[in-house]
């Protein structure tokens, strides 16, 4: 699967442990490099962005990187990509991609974005849950650490940029995206990954958050919590 990585470029451990945990997965990994701030100068910010993301900071930076991916997507004809941000963290279940690729071609589903993450912890509750089915309509998604997009969803993200800007980072810009109409917004369950940042086994490069034993407990024991409530529902 055609995969490209959100990378800053001077994030050495992060280059190091990304490209570990993606050791042995059948990817065709491309890391986007070119966004770090310091290239962003006003000629290039004003391409995509407006009010407060119209500066060079982290989240335009993060933000610029991922269009880049999508610009990659449509020129390169990719018919779906996996977007991962180079914190992410996969559980041992990743295998089921294959599940949720076959999924998508089964149901013939276009211009759309499949959330992989429980990075905000958000989950499928048990009830609308069907057996053998992975993908569920949401109208939100759960951050931007670990998703799909189809090449149809890539060009209608574009299109759109060239008619309205991004005045807010990409995970809230993918959510007007989908009150918009403009992509469809599903849900993996399971879920297959997490952002190591927000867990607090990495330092976050844009946040404050950072590494510590009792983030990292604060952290596991919601998750367990909210998936046993979702459960439940």
């Amino acid at each position: 699967m055609k995969t490209y990585v959100i990378h800053v470029s001077t994030a050495v451990e992060r280059r190091a442990a990304i490209e570990n945990e993606l050791e042995g997965k059948n990817f065709d990994t491309t890391f986007i490099l070119d966004g770090d701030i310091h290239t962003l100068d006003e000629s290039r910010i004003n391409i995509f962005f407006a009010g407060k993301m119209r500066q060079a900071q982290p989240s335009t930076s993060c933000s610029f990187k991922h269009i880049l991916a999508y610009q990659k997507i449509v020129e390169e004809k990719h018919q779906l990509a996996l977007i991962l941000e180079d914190d992410i963290r996969f559980y041992s279940n990743s295998h089921l991609l294959n599940n949720i690729a076959s999924e998508i071609k089964h149901r013939d589903l276009s211009s759309f974005m499949v959330s992989l993450e429980d990075s905000r912890l958000k989950y499928i509750p048990r009830s609308k849950r069907k057996e053998g089915l992975y993908l569920y309509t949401e109208q939100s998604g759960r951050m931007t650490g670990a998703y799909l997009i189809d090449y149809e969803g890539a060009k209608r993200i574009l299109a759109h940029l060239e008619k309205e800007k991004m005045n807010v980072p990409i995970d809230w810009f993918h959510n007007q995206c989908v009150d918009k109409n403009i992509i469809h917004m599903f849900w993996a369950q399971p879920t297959l990954a997490v952002q190591g940042s927000l867990e607090g086994s990495i330092k976050s490069l844009i946040g404050k958050v950072r590494f510590g034993f009792l983030k990292v407990i604060s952290f596991r024991t919601q998750r367990t919590y909210k998936r046993f409530i979702a459960f439940l529902k």
